[in-house]
């Protein structure tokens, strides 16, 4: 075994472990939320959403040029995962190589290349779109646009790098491919950078071998730090969304269940696992709010900040509950009131266009209810003109102000 061998892992027992430790904490800031939601029904179902929303991207696809762009870096990555292990095992043993896997080995040397091209094509593309043309739903605060850049540039380090490596490797081996291997574009580049003879592809070869190990295990560790979480949470979360036909309907309270304590919700403890894993694998993307009607016509409601302050609260107070403390600043706050305003919440016509047009199936309508409904049980905190609604169905059973029988009148 030589250092190298030795160096790396330690760097991957490293970067594993940190990277394990980070979803360990994810997960169990996820069960702080109390609120049973049983999600584990029809799998068959679940797993034909996961395949035409998550993998065939349907809902992205709506809209073509962002569609296009997010299925090219979204299947990039799921191929790059192959040159990914090759690298990782020749990192414990230098000489492997997938080459004994024949024509496989073809198509996955060709899809490196290839796919490495237009990764970077589409990322350069993305942002352009978020920092040139300014596409109006992607516009965020500093932190969110900072955020997106560092990730699409690190993207598009994983391409450069793992190029390199294939360039260099070409012209370490005096420009000979062997009889499985398919390597257009840095075949091409190979003859670019380099002469007959070039003694400077081994050193090269390993410098973009180290630089693209780096940066991958950077990028996996960065991502449960980072709005783009959804690289990890978006398959679960559709996979465990509302699987059925018709989902524009609330779920239902039972007021006459005697165990329960708390109507709605108030924090995130009243919340359900899976309204906290919407809130992970939310892209900020900005769809929902774009297509919210109280959104468009100038309202403060946003879906999109709904599920984002969700995320930030989980943040901020989840840790200090998995560490056994009751009290301190953070539990002065609450989710309601200091992150989401009562009128946000207010201003939802529960139309359910932002959960129609999501692309990772978060339900933003549930979770806004569950907090109307705190406000209205629990607070008796809700607008004026809902006194005649809630007098008319003490009186009538109905919203309306005369009872069933007169409906048809």
């Amino acid at each position: 075994m030589e250092l190298k061998n030795i160096i790396f892992i330690i760097f991957l027992v490293s970067a594993l472990s940190l990277f394990i430790w980070s979803c360990r904490n994810l997960i169990r800031y996820m069960f702080v939320a109390k609120k049973k939601d049983d999600r584990f029904d029809n799998v068959g179902r679940r797993l034909k959403k996961v395949w035409t929303v998550a993998f065939a991207q349907t809902k992205l696809l709506r809209d073509p040029k962002a569609g296009i762009l997010h299925l090219v870096i979204f299947w990039g990555f799921v191929l790059f995962l192959f040159a990914v292990i090759e690298a990782i095992i020749q990192g414990l043993y230098s000489p492997f190589t997938l080459e004994f896997a024949g024509p496989f080995y073809s198509a996955v040397t060709i899809i490196q290349d290839v796919f490495a091209v237009l990764v970077i094509a589409a990322c350069l593309y993305a942002l352009y779109r978020r920092f040139v043309i300014h596409i109006p739903r992607l516009e965020v605060e500093k932190a969110g646009k900072l955020d997106a850049a560092f990730i699409l540039i690190l993207i598009m380090l994983v391409c450069i790098f793992m190029l390199g490596q294939n360039i260099s490797l070409v012209a370490k081996n005096d420009f000979t491919l062997s009889d499985y291997e398919i390597r257009p574009v840095s075949n091409y580049l190979a003859g670019i950078f380099y002469s007959q003879g070039n003694t400077s592809a081994d050193f090269y070869y390993e410098f973009f071998w180290w630089a693209h190990i780096i940066v991958v295990f950077g990028f996996l560790n960065f991502l449960p730090y980072s709005k783009h979480l959804h690289v990890l949470s978006s398959i679960p979360n559709t996979y465990f969304a509302n699987h059925k036909e018709i989902r524009n309907t609330l779920k239902p309270i039972n007021l006459e269940d005697e165990s329960l304590e708390v109507y709605g919700a108030a924090d995130i403890e009243q919340l359900s696992w899976k309204q906290i894993l919407d809130g992970y694998s939310c892209t900020e993307c900005g769809r929902c709010t774009a297509a919210c009607p109280a959104a468009t016509v100038g309202k403060s409601l946003s879906p999109r900040k709904i599920i984002v302050d969700i995320r930030r609260r989980t943040r901020d107070k989840a840790p200090h509950i998995v560490n056994g403390e009751t009290s301190g600043e953070v539990f002065e706050k609450t989710l309601v009131h200091d992150y989401i305003s009562d009128l946000e919440l207010w201003q939802c016509t529960t139309c359910m266009a932002c959960v129609q047009e999501c692309p990772v199936m978060i339900e933003h309508v549930d979770s806004i209810v569950d907090m109307r409904r705190d406000l209205v049980l629990t607070e008796s905190v809700f607008p004026p003109n809902l006194n005649n609604v809630f007098k008319s169905l003490e009186t009538n059973f109905t919203p309306w102000a005369f009872n069933h029988a007169d409906r048809a009148n």
